[in-house]
Order: structure tokens, then sequence, then C-alpha cells
């Protein structure tokens, strides 16, 4: 009954909330949320209340008062004048799925009271809290159409604003979890490439780039004495690992049915903790999102790069369709890779695949295929 209820709560929420075009309706509903105030809100739901003695004999003094009601909102609308103060640049920060942001401006003069920074007509996923603070409920690149600097004015029942005239994006990055165990990368006959990688001395380079705490299975010819003396716990020395002899890292979410795209969220996630698990052992080589690669040229922003690349996949909704027949890269026969999927995949030049499912159910596992149920991607 829960997997039920949760596969009917996805089918909500993956069905597009706004229209590709908005028509009257959705203006009215901008004019509605980008010029009426809250205040203005609850006065508009006053006037709407008693518009309900307008056709019943007596109640003269209601009818005053819904008329006068009536034509000070009018006003209101009316009298508004843009701010005399403009936006000069925005910043926007990355942010991570069900994390608040903060949008940064400078504004040409000092702003004045009543004046704050806010931004319209974005997706539905992302929330507007107050004074330009977002809060984004799933990974994505969301344009911001409509920054703008907003001033109260009349009785606070409008508002007026100058709109941003640059353009801005709010890159929300998946939320990443820590891997506890990964007992499936060198299990079985199809492990023993990625079993050879976990031995650093066997095949890193000679550079040093580093000390890092004492991790179980370092070498302890690797001690850094120094440090174990200056903080009072094992460091090891680390070094550099050549990019040939790192794991082949993919990730598939091409789905076939709205179960496998429940399912690209975790894949996506899982991917990302995977990847990070290989880059703090030094161990990522190549990585692919589908048949594209991504580059990773420099150590230090790769995390950030893998994060930013996983936040630009498309979000699974009823409308999305992705293929992915073939994997078109072939990678040296002794070059580990190991896949991501929500569905099996028979590739040659893949040696192990974790796919994500959505229930449990008896399916034929072997060392070189594991099933992960959806959500408890935190042991492999």
């Amino acid at each position: 009954m829960k997997k039920i209820w949760e596969e009917i709560v996805w089918l909500w929420k993956a069905y597009p909330r706004a229209p590709e075009k908005p028509g009257l309706l959705m203006r009215l509903y901008y004019f509605w949320d980008e010029v009426i105030t809250p205040a203005g809100h609850v006065f508009s739901a006053l006037l709407l209340f008693c518009s309900m003695f307008l056709f019943l004999p007596g109640f003269q003094w209601v009818k005053v008062f819904e008329f006068s009601a009536f034509c000070l909102m009018v006003f209101s609308i009316i009298v508004r004048r843009k701010p005399d103060n403009r936006i000069l640049h925005v910043e926007v920060p990355m942010a991570t799925e069900g994390e608040p942001v903060q949008l940064v401006a400078t504004f040409e003069k000092p702003l004045s009271e009543g004046a704050y920074l806010d931004s319209f007509r974005m997706d539905p996923s992302v929330v507007r809290l107050e004074n330009g603070l977002l809060l984004p409920k799933r990974r994505g690149a969301f344009p911001l159409s409509k920054i703008a600097l907003v001033e109260t004015r009349l009785l606070g029942l409008s508002q007026s604003f100058q709109k941003y005239d640059g353009q801005a994006e709010l890159l929300v990055l998946p939320k990443i979890q820590n891997i506890s165990q990964f007992r499936f990368l060198t299990l079985g006959i199809s492990g023993a490439k990625f079993e050879r990688l976990l031995r650093p001395e066997n095949f890193r380079s000679m550079e040093f780039i580093g000390v890092r705490e004492y991790r179980e299975g370092d070498s302890l010819r690797d001690l850094h004495h120094k440090a174990f003396a200056r903080y009072g716990r094992p460091f090891t020395k680390e070094f550099a690992t050549e990019v040939e002899g790192g794991v082949t890292l993919l990730l598939d979410v091409s789905a076939k049915h709205f179960r496998e795209k429940m399912c690209v969220e975790y894949a996506i996630r899982l991917f990302g903790s995977i990847a990070f698990w290989l880059l703090e052992r030094n161990l990522l080589g190549r990585v692919f999102i589908g048949n594209e690669e991504v580059r990773l040229d420099n150590a230090k922003n790769a995390q950030e790069k893998i994060l930013a690349v996983l936040a630009r996949v498309p979000y699974a909704d009823l409308h999305t369709t992705y293929n992915l027949d073939k994997w078109h890269v072939r990678p040296d026969n002794e070059i580990p890779v190991l896949a991501v999927a929500v569905h099996e995949v028979n590739w040659p030049a893949v040696d192990k695949q974790i796919v994500v499912v959505n229930r449990e159910g008896n399916r034929q596992e072997s060392d070189a295929l594991k099933f992960v149920l959806r959500g408890s991607e935190a042991s492999l």
C-alpha cells in the first residue's frame, strides 16, 4: 500500500504545473501574485465575502463599505509607480535540493524602507520564501526570468517593481549520501579489475599531493609521522593517481516506463555518491552521462563539476523520454567500467552495473549485477 501511495504522489508531482505559454488565467495569476501584496490578498478576500450581501435587502452600510473598499483597491493599483532604484547585478549561488538559498544583488542606490529583492514566475519546484530567499524542492537548472526590486505602495495593498535586465539561473545540486560500505565493487571475477585499483602502491605516480587521515587498507609505509606526532592520530601520504588506471563511471537514465522514471533521481544521487567515494580514493578515471563525457581536467573542482553536470540532467516527468540504446564509447579492456542505471543493460564494455529499482522482487543477482532499492543507497 505504501508503494502504491508513493507512485500516486510521484505521478501528481510529475505532472507539469505551469503551461508553456501563459494564457488569460495565468496572466491573471501573475497579476495577483506580483502586484497585490499579502495584505491586499486578505483585503480582496474580505471584499469577496462582503459581496454576498449586495443583493440582500438592508445591509446598506455593508454596501457602502464594499464600494469604498473597491475604489480604494483600484486607486492603490492605478497610482503605482516604478521604484527610482534599479538592480545592477545579481549573484545566484549554487544550492542543494531541500536547502534554502539567498539571492544577492547590487543596487544603484541604497534600498529604501519597505523595498526588497524578489523573484517571480519560477518553476513550481522552487518556493519563494521572503526577501530573495528561495527553497528548491528538487535538483535542476531553473531560469530566473523575473528578478525584481519590489516596493510596497499605498496602504500596503499593492506593490510596484523594477525588473532586472540581465539573465540569471538557479543551479540546484543533487543531495549526495556517504557510502559506508562498497563490497560489491570487488565481488567475484568481475571485481578483479577493481580490486587491483584498491592497491594504490601498485599503480600510483610519484607525485606527492598532500596528507589525509588514515583509512583502513592504506599501506603502513605511507604513514606521515610528523602529522601523526602533531595531531595524535594517524595520517597517510597521498599520491596522484594515473588517470588511465581509474574507474570509468557510467550513468544511464534511459527509462521505459513511469516506475523506472521514479528511480531516476535516486540513480543520480547514487551515481554522485559513488563518484565521490572514488574521488576520495583517487580512483576515478572517466565519467560519462550517457554518451557524453564529463571532462575532469582539475581534480580540485571535480566534485563540484560532477554535481553541476548531474544537476542539468533533465528531470524525469511524464512527458520526458530517455533513449540510450547503446553505449558508443569503447574503453580499454584493462580499464574497469561501472554503470548505474534504472534497468539492466547488456553492454559488453560494462564490467559491473548497479540497477536502482522501485520495488523488491525475485531478481537474479550476480557478482556483476546488483539491484538496489531506491532510498537505500548508503551501503553497497
